[in-house]
């Protein structure tokens, strides 16, 4: 982080603005780094790129830009100019004819977001149609096969979810460190709850440890809490009880932290249906919490599917 820093510093002192791999480059890889750490902060670095881009005339440095703006406006939960920021950089490239890192990442980012939104199918669309699938590197296919793979659960088709995961795994295995690490702990994170599921407690206990090595090297507040609900996950299923929710409220806390309200909602459906038998009142009181969440978002299948269980309880 520190040598990014310095790099970046010194580019900005020599107005080395133009060239791909300088100020502008600098700070997208600050963007990567701080998105788990400081939603805030890997904003505002954002938009200074996108500053420096528009003013140098920079065009595939603008489009990429603007390309990590939507995926943190998503994150923290502004889906609708999220959707609005990536078609902009996407109908960039694809008019100027170029393609850059992050909007092949944009191509990802599109999916997520119909998806969020309730829409699986357009999400499948977009993700199967995207460019980012003929990409080799890590943080490429890592980021495609998780979002596909979500939206695999989302249709009910778990297996073929489960090994996309471990297509995710197996591909960061021996690069587990690139700037979207913390997509490789919410893969250990799905897989850790589908071996729980099913009863493979060892792999879950593998995924779980592994996350939580990766979430304490980053030190961001999103991998931490990612990490504490993998966790949580083994620990219910091997009748733990109370480490569970001990876990499940450190990782509700690490989201509230990090700033990422369609995460945090999901966590509170996990812990809710974790709360579900021995605390039915507790239970409810996180369904609500969580359905207030998807109703500010806008995250329509996840409302309908919240409602569904607190009229059935």
């Amino acid at each position: 982080m520190q040598l990014l820093k310095d790099a970046l510093e010194l580019a900005l002192q020599r107005e080395f603005y133009a060239h791909e791999y300088q100020a502008g480059q600098v700070l997208a890889y600050l963007v990567f780094f701080r998105s788990s750490r400081d939603l805030v902060r890997a904003r505002e670095l954002a938009l200074q790129a996108l500053e420096i881009d528009d003013r140098e005339h920079f065009l595939p440095g603008e489009a990429g830009s603007v390309a990590w703006l939507s995926y943190l406006d998503w994150l923290k939960g502004d889906w609708s100019a999220a959707f609005d920021e990536v078609e902009r950089a996407l109908e960039m490239a694809q008019r100027l004819g170029f393609t850059n890192y992050p909007i092949l990442l944009g191509e990802v980012s599109r999916g997520l977001i119909r998806l969020s939104m309730g829409d699986s199918d357009e999400a499948e669309k977009y993700l199967e149609n995207s460019n980012v699938k003929q990409s080799p590197l890590v943080l490429h296919v890592v980021s495609f096969n998780l979002a596909l793979r979500k939206v695999r659960l989302e249709q009910g088709r778990e297996d073929e979810a489960r090994a996309c995961f471990e297509t995710c795994v197996d591909k960061f295995k021996t690069n587990e460190f690139n700037p979207l690490s913390p997509h490789q702990i919410e893969a250990l994170l799905h897989l850790t709850a589908i071996y729980a599921k099913h009863g493979q407690l060892g792999e879950a206990r593998r995924m779980s440890e592994w996350a939580k090595r990766l979430a304490e090297t980053l030190k961001g507040d999103a991998g931490l809490a990612m990490a504490s609900q993998a966790e949580a996950a083994f620990l219910l299923a091997s009748g733990d009880q109370k480490g569970a929710e001990e876990a499940y409220l450190k990782s509700l806390d690490l989201w509230e932290k990090a700033g990422w309200p369609y995460y945090h909602a999901k966590a509170l459906i996990a812990y809710s249906e974790a709360l579900a038998q021995k605390n039915p009142e507790e239970s409810r009181k996180r369904l609500e919490e969580a359905a207030e969440i998807f109703q500010k978002l806008g995250a329509k299948r996840d409302i309908e599917r919240t409602q569904a269980k607190l009229s059935a309880g």
